[in-house]
């Protein structure tokens, strides 16, 4: 359970060998490539970067085809039953399957079609823009393009407020005689109107009607505003009918959606492998690859190599460097601990000459989980949903580890539920005796025995902080940096709990815990001054350094009391489970009177408190997934763990829609 080792390769082989080769490392997955550059180059400059953008190029417009046809046939393709398995095939079949199938016929007819759509999506949404706008020209009878081929008058066309239209109206009539005015229609707030009156006349009557805010119209149409509409509205019903025509022949090609799903896998895959090429180097006739392999999957990089290249490659390969700052992070560890890997993940990697924390992290991670949900019920919910779901929805595998994940929380929680006694916050299990009433209750209580749950949260990370001071120590010892171990590890180890003894002994008035605890708190306190500041290169700078480090005792007691958000978890969950089952109590009340009422009060009961339930637990699991990482993250990780590692990324293939049996 550690950090893999890794040996670092560096491979000569003919370019011959160089695609079936990288099919196989692809296949095989635990290659991690090193790019090569100008320093490589300098050094041999017989050879050129291995990469040819035109064929990247190439591969992602192929792929971009094909995706857009999956997208585009999508919504035609009746949805996977639940329990639907993926299509299995072999690399070999998986590998020929583009030159089999005609992926780009079927994309020229989807994306022929879907032109097609667009383009009367265009015009219905501009004919129906027009319509809208003519809506209140419908009982204009002429045509604009009439009016302006008017030689002795001129007009005007617009809108004014349908307040003042009458105003309007007989402002110009009573100003000009010869003009005509036609209050056309009212829409919302605006009434439309045509003027008619000598051409010579257009400034005099243009003035007078925007002193009472007529707006000019500006449109050109072919003919009446309702012939407009009319013809319109024709075309949008041929429109619709060829939409549908359309999309009936985009329906057609939905059973070309499975085979196009596995040409999109197809096309990532071999991205994947173009883009690898990326790291190499190349001259005429070799190609020069350099990368790192796990020690444990050497063997079977030896096997590939000889497979593929015969004895036509040269390979050097060593053990990486305990120190080494640029070989990529790959975590080993067992199917439990493995389940947490994501944890430190989010954090960061460990370097290759740290310790992997995943291993120390998990169980505490674990345990703090199933402490802040802690209910029976909500742990049999996370279990059973997590289980039917691995069972019956075929999950990739990174979401597949996360489901597995939850459902190890969910026993957690179900064994703190066991603890606490509540099942959806009602009281089910009680083995123990209450000595102030002589009733059953819980191991530990949420209503009574809060002081001893807040206790048993503080002893828990007093517990977790020492663990972290000793993995310091270990991590100095084993890395020959004894004062780092002993100094930074041991003495605050030390300190910390000579601190808490001296405060346990006082409250508890044991003298012999109380003079011990004083007695070791200060001795380590005097050597942290003493040895905080040995970094510094002048006495003085020893001195203020390490009478500063010493401060660092304050964010000891910060860390400490921190863990009590366990509780305050476990006890604001439990509450509001316990205020929702008290409204369900007043809701469906005893059941007297009309039968009728009561069954109605009983269904929204049972509404108010399965809402209630899903609520407080999706809430419960949302805290206890953030406050258990910043345990871990803040006041765990602070003590030994630095990180900044880079993952191993190999070569693998892109399977998003298929399995592939390797």
């Amino acid at each position: 359970m550690a950090i893999a080792r890794m040996n670092q390769f560096t491979l000569l082989t003919f370019h011959a060998h160089k695609q079936a080769l990288l099919k196989q490392l692809q296949v095989f997955g635990d290659v991690h490539f090193r790019m090569l550059g100008q320093e490589e180059l300098t050094e041999m400059d017989f050879l050129r970067p291995d990469f040819s953008p035109d064929q990247l190029s190439r591969y992602e417009v192929e792929l971009e085809k094909v995706r857009f046809s999956v997208a585009r046939l999508a919504p035609y393709v009746e949805k996977p039953k639940m329990g639907a398995k993926r299509k299995t095939l072999s690399f070999q079949e998986f590998d020929r399957y583009a030159a089999e199938y005609d992926y780009d016929a079927v994309y020229e007819k989807v994306r022929e079609q879907d032109e097609a759509m667009q383009a009367i999506k265009a015009d219905v949404a501009r004919r129906t823009a027009e319509n809208e706008m003519l809506k209140a020209w419908m009982k204009l009878d002429v045509s604009p393009a009439d009016l302006d081929s008017l030689r002795d008058a001129g007009y005007l066309i617009g809108t004014v407020n349908k307040q003042v239209a009458d105003e309007f109206a007989a402002r110009v009539s009573g100003q000009f005689d010869a003009a005509h005015i036609e209050l056309l229609d009212t829409v919302k707030d605006d009434t439309t109107a045509l003027l008619l009156f000598p051409a010579e006349q257009y400034e005099d009557v243009y003035a007078c009607a925007r002193e009472l805010g007529f707006t000019k119209a500006s449109f050109t149409l072919k003919g009446m505003p309702r012939e407009v509409v009319a013809e319109n509205n024709r075309a949008m019903e041929q429109a619709q009918a060829e939409q549908i025509k359309a999309e009936a022949a985009v329906k057609a090609l939905a059973p070309e959606h499975p085979k196009l799903q596995i040409a999109l896998d197809y096309f990532a895959t071999v991205l994947e492998r173009e883009k690898a090429c990326q790291n190499f180097l190349q001259s005429d006739t070799v190609v020069l690859i350099e990368g790192w392999v796990p020690a444990d999957d050497s063997g079977a990089l030896h096997t590939i190599l000889d497979e593929v290249c015969g004895k036509e490659y040269y390979l050097e390969e060593a053990e990486v460097e305990k120190d080494s700052t640029t070989v990529p992070i790959k975590l080993k560890n067992n199917k439990f601990v493995s389940l947490f890997e994501s944890i430190t993940e989010m954090y960061s990697y460990p370097r290759y000459n740290e310790i992997d924390p995943t291993p120390i992290l998990a169980p505490f991670y674990w345990l703090f989980f199933g402490m802040m949900v802690g209910d029976i019920g909500y742990g049999l919910v996370i279990m059973l949903g997590t289980t039917l779901a691995l069972k019956f929805i075929d999950f990739k595998p990174g979401m597949r580890t996360f489901m597995k994940f939850f459902r190890c929380l969910g026993i957690a929680v179900t064994l703190a539920g066991v603890v606490y006694g509540g099942c959806f916050c009602v009281t089910v299990v009680k083995p123990m005796t209450n000595p102030a009433t002589g009733e059953a209750k819980a191991i530990l209580d949420s209503q009574i025995d809060i002081t001893t749950m807040l206790i048993i949260s503080i002893a828990i990370g007093i517990v977790h902080i020492a663990v972290g001071l000793l993995t310091k120590l270990y991590i100095g010892i084993r890395d020959k940096d004894y004062a780092s171990g002993i100094f930074d590890g041991l003495f605050w180890l030390l300190a910390v709990l000579g601190g808490i003894g001296w405060l346990l002994g006082g409250v508890l008035k044991i003298p012999t815990l109380f003079n011990v605890g004083c007695a070791v708190f200060w001795i380590f306190i005097v050597g942290l001054a003493a040895t905080q500041g040995r970094s510094s290169p002048s006495i003085g700078g020893k001195i203020g350094n390490g009478l500063y480090g010493v401060y660092g005792i304050t964010s000891y007691v910060g860390d400490i009391v921190s863990y009590t958000r366990i509780v305050a978890l476990a006890l604001s969950g439990a509450y509001i489970a316990y205020a929702f089952n008290i409204m369900t109590g007043l809701i469906v009340g005893d059941f007297s009177g009309n039968i009728i009422v009561s069954i109605i009060r009983l269904i929204f009961g049972i509404v108010v408190v399965v809402f209630g339930q899903a609520l407080n637990l999706g809430l419960a699991m949302l805290g206890g997934y953030v406050h258990s990482c910043r345990l871990q993250y803040v006041e765990f990780f602070g003590k030994f763990y630095e990180g900044g590692g880079k993952p191993f990324q190999p070569l693998k293939l892109k399977n998003e829609y298929i399995y592939i049996n390797k």
